[in-house]
């Protein structure tokens, strides 16, 4: 466990002016906790981690929502994943070409065009997303139900607020 310095340099003394000291110590929380679970060798095979040093979280992201829902439209991806029209064109045409997702037509309207994974990127998914779920569950053992429950409400919380902060920007640009 490293030493906590309550000295803050004059720098981030004049930073932090303003914010209550809870900010300063989650905004510390955080940047440790990626720091610490960025280098977890999640015992995955050779060609997945070559697989993964190639898409970015915006593909990964992209991925994994095409994973959960089995299906999704260009206009839910760029939704979900807060990008442009243009860059998630640029996105799937990346994850195709790595043949990870493929473009099908509606059967009932052959305008409609949905992106599904392929083989590939199911088997790749389902590796991920087992030794994320496997990470997160040792994570979480030590918690109780009350405070995992706790957890979950206030990061759902914290989700739902940058989500509407991000809407009312997203309407005023």
């Amino acid at each position: 466990m490293i030493k906590k310095n309550n000295q803050l340099s004059s720098d981030l003394q004049q930073l932090t002016t303003g914010f209550p000291s809870a900010t300063l110590e989650i905004a510390d929380c955080v940047q440790r906790i990626m720091l610490i679970t960025k280098n977890w060798n999640l015992d995955i095979s050779m060609y997945t981690q070559k697989m993964l040093r190639n898409i970015t979280m915006s593909e990964w992201t992209v991925l994994g929502y095409i994973f959960k829902n089995s299906q999704a439209s260009m206009h839910e991806l760029a939704r979900y994943t807060y990008v442009s029209m243009p860059s998630m064109t640029e996105t799937i045409a990346k994850l195709q070409k790595a043949d990870l997702i493929k473009r099908c037509h509606d059967k009932n309207d052959r305008r409609k065009i949905f992106i599904r994974l392929t083989s590939k990127g199911k088997k790749l998914m389902e590796v991920l997303q087992k030794k994320h779920l496997t990470v997160l569950n040792n994570l979480l053992h030590n918690f109780n139900k009350n405070e995992t429950r706790k957890l979950l409400d206030l990061l759902q919380n914290l989700l739902h607020r940058l989500e509407h902060n991000s809407s009312r920007e997203t309407d005023a640009g």
